[in-house]
């Protein structure tokens, strides 16, 4: 509710830097908005359909809990599209890198001990992809916050 208060707030604001990312990173950016937006919200209204294919069991509680991850990762995203800093492209990438990475690397990990993820499942390889390749995108991002700091 906080967030969505200052967001009203402070929407007429100019952006800090008016300049829009690449044509590709808009692109990207917005299909990730829709995309962890909407499953964020599938996560806390239908809990159990939505974190149904996770390799691990996923109650209520949980799903809902883990859906604020994504629902901020798509607001995130969404604000980044029409305009960015290079700080704020660098804050973006490095949170998915990191949270991205350390999901797929915990889940390796922790499996690699208990032996209970089923690879062969579909819904393993998605649950895989809904954060790996936004991991590999945060890399991206990360660099093209670089590029944008040394041109400026």
């Amino acid at each position: 509710l906080g967030s969505a208060w200052f967001l009203c707030r402070y929407r007429a604001l100019p952006p800090v830097e008016p300049r829009p990312p690449p044509l590709l990173w808009r692109a990207y950016l917005g299909v990730q908005a829709g995309g962890f937006t909407l499953y964020g919200l599938g996560l806390l209204l239908a809990p159990g359909t939505f974190g149904a294919f996770w390799p691990w069991a996923l109650d209520g509680f949980h799903a809902q809990l883990y859906s604020a991850v994504f629902v901020a990762g798509g607001v995130g995203s969404f604000l980044l599209v029409r305009a960015a800093a290079p700080v704020e492209l660098l804050t973006l990438g490095l949170s998915q890198a990191v949270l991205g990475g350390l999901a797929v690397l915990g889940l390796v990990l922790v499996d690699a001990g208990v032996n209970r993820v089923d690879w062969a499942l579909p819904g393993t390889w998605l649950w895989l992809a809904m954060f790996g390749v936004p991991a590999l995108a945060g890399v991206g991002i990360a660099l093209e916050a670089g590029r944008r700091r040394a041109a400026a």
